[in-house]
């Protein structure tokens, strides 16, 4: 499989990291295409045809719950059942920032456990075992333990996502998402690529943040919870 370039590559962005840079971990049907369930629970189809969500059911098991950020399967479709939906703004920047004095740590497999445990009490979205391996992730420690973080995840022709930004509740109002987001903004223009993220039309404080630091809203996306029935 690969992607669609007539498209703009962040008009399908988990299709085209799937099919991406991404490849490599990638979990493919015909017309569909997944993360292993230990990188993180999202999936992709190319269309959001009726044909490719029959497609996605062959390599999503029963009873597992999948993300996506895409059109939505027909309230008929017997493989599925929708938990949850949501509207998502996608947004871009397209300048680099001032540099932070924050002191942070990059994030690697020995971190996971803090991770995990960070993401379980401020839940900034699907994450897994693995999905720290996805791209470089950034973390903050305080009082001897991670207080906040950020990394990166879908990653398209000239675009990285930035994802997973979380703070623990008492050590927000410090900066330490904006210092955490400038400093993966900075490193991906060095790379040469563009950063986007998504974030929840009805999650005023983060849009206000992310406006703060330059971002400006590309369109809204549907996202989705899923259950393979």
């Amino acid at each position: 499989m690969t992607s669609d370039n007539s498209s703009h590559p962040l008009d399908r962005p988990g299709w085209n990291s799937l099919n991406g840079k991404h490849s490599d971990i990638a979990l493919n049907g015909k017309i569909s295409a997944r993360y292993p369930t230990e990188y993180h629970a999202i999936a992709a189809t190319p269309d959001g045809s009726e044909e490719a969500f029959h497609d996605l059911a062959t390599i999503v098991k029963k009873g597992e719950i999948i993300g996506l950020i895409a059109k939505r399967p027909d309230s008929g479709n017997p493989d599925w059942k929708i938990l949850m939906e949501s509207l998502v703004h996608q947004m871009v920047c397209e300048k680099q920032l001032p540099e932070t004095d924050v002191e942070y740590v990059e994030l690697s497999a020995k971190d996971i456990p803090e991770v995990l445990e960070l993401v379980s009490i401020t839940k900034p979205g699907p994450f897994a075992q693995r999905t720290v391996e996805l791209g470089r992730y950034i973390g903050i420690r305080k009082d001897g333990k991670l207080v906040a973080m950020a990394g990166e995840r879908f990653k398209v022709e000239g675009y990285t996502e930035i994802s997973a930004v979380c703070t623990l509740p008492e050590y927000r109002g410090k900066g330490y998402a904006t210092a955490l987001s400038s400093v993966l903004v900075n490193t991906i223009f060095e790379q040469g690529d563009i950063p986007f993220l998504h974030v929840s039309v009805k999650n005023t404080p983060a849009i206000r943040l992310y406006e703060g630091l330059g971002f400006t809203k590309r369109r809204d996306v549907p996202g989705w919870a899923l259950m393979r029935v």
